[in-house]
């Protein structure tokens, strides 16, 4: 059985900043991912402005 795999792409508004969606995301992860069953891991991947 395989895992499935999601990929996200997002492109952030001109008045947000990296530093808040790494900070959201970071939160996301520690307080509703990884308490979800069966899940195994989270990346941020961050290419010039997506």
């Amino acid at each position: 059985m395989s895992n499935p795999v999601w990929i996200i792409s997002y492109k952030l508004k001109k008045d947000v900043f990296v530093e808040d969606l790494l900070h959201a995301s970071e939160k996301c992860d520690n307080e509703v991912l990884s308490k979800l069953k069966g899940f195994i891991s989270w990346d941020v991947l961050r290419d010039e402005d997506t």
